[in-house]
């Protein structure tokens, strides 16, 4: 098991066998179905690709630690540098690891130099819990 760290990923970069846990980066598109007083809404999540990536869970004292990390920020997924990472939305764009959503709250790439790109999400839970809001 590797342990893949902020600080660590910024100084090295990011090893192969750092990436060793598989991710689906999904979009979540809510839609109005009804007119008039009854209105129903759906919610659609809409899957952009799989992704190899590294996870850091922070704990509240590494969160301390961390300059410009939210207090809502629960996890860092870690990813080689992907277009189709850079053009994500943070409003609307959720990681689905082992069937638990966590939602993007922020975008980090290390000066602008495109080695790396670290999502920092928010656990939301399942799709199935009435708590997860997703």
């Amino acid at each position: 098991m590797s342990c893949v760290t902020l600080r660590k990923v910024i100084k090295k970069g990011l090893c192969p066998k750092d990436l060793n846990k598989q991710v689906e980066v999904t979009t979540r598109s809510i839609a109005s179905s009804g007119f008039g007083t009854a209105k129903a809404t759906t919610i659609e999540f809409t899957k952009i690709a799989d992704f190899m990536c590294g996870i850091e869970t922070l704990n509240p004292v590494s969160r301390q630690f961390l300059k410009g990390i939210d207090d809502k920020i629960t996890h860092i997924f870690f990813f080689n540098y992907s277009t189709r990472l850079s053009t994500v939305d943070s409003h609307s764009t959720y990681l689905i690891f082992r069937d638990t959503y966590y939602k993007m709250e922020s975008f980090y790439n290390d000066a602008e130099d495109n080695r790396f790109i670290a999502l920092m999400c928010s656990y939301r839970g399942s799709k199935t819990e009435a708590e997860a809001k997703v």
